[in-house]
């Protein structure tokens, strides 16, 4: 059976924000991690000595 068409009217598509895994090297302790980045800035904290920053 052919299924029926349908007129779709004002559709709106909203853009998600593509986060990425990126990995950061601790500049106090020197361990390598991995953070998700997306296109805002953010906190992050060091698992391993807890030194935090931010990310640009």
């Amino acid at each position: 059976k052919r299924q029926p068409e349908v007129e779709v009217e004002n559709v709106e598509i909203k853009e998600e924000h593509i986060k990425t895994k990126v990995s950061v090297r601790c500049p106090q302790c020197k361990t390598v991690f991995n953070i998700e980045k997306g296109e805002e800035l953010a906190n992050i904290e060091c698992p391993n000595c807890g030194k935090k920053g931010v990310t640009s």
